[in-house]
């Protein structure tokens, strides 16, 4: 993936769309592992903009509410920083952190917002699904 200095928003219905069916309240890293694109929630867009370590992709409302999947990448822009989940504006579900080798260092469970649980790893561990 190449780094996108300004912000693109694919429209509704175009191939960041999914089923009704298709939202699941935490991450499918198959998906991810396997290199396919980013699917968001019917009702949101799939923003990619520049965010504090690298390109951010997020699934946004119309309303501007983080809803659906969150993917950043390192500066490199082949390496994941972190993936997560955001349901209604909060973070909910697996949040993971990777270095920029691509091994993962930290875990944190969200419930609505609120930290539920964060493992720091003392070896990092590989990307899931490699």
């Amino acid at each position: 993936m190449k780094y996108i200095p300004a912000i693109f928003i694919l429209l509704a219905g175009g191939a960041a769309s999914a089923s009704a069916g298709d939202y699941r309240e935490d991450i499918r890293f198959d998906r991810y592992a396997a290199g396919r694109q980013l699917t968001c929630p019917n009702g949101t867009d799939l923003v990619v903009q520049d965010g504090r370590l690298g390109v951010e992709e997020i699934c946004i409302t119309e309303k501007g509410v983080r809803h659906g999947y969150y993917l950043m990448w390192h500066k490199d822009g082949d390496t994941w920083a972190v993936l997560g989940n955001y349901y209604n504006g909060r973070k909910h579900g697996r949040w993971m952190e990777f270095n920029s080798e691509g091994q993962q260092t930290q875990m944190s469970i969200y419930r609505n917002g609120r930290l539920h649980k964060r493992h720091k790893l003392t070896k990092p561990a590989p990307r899931p699904g490699v």
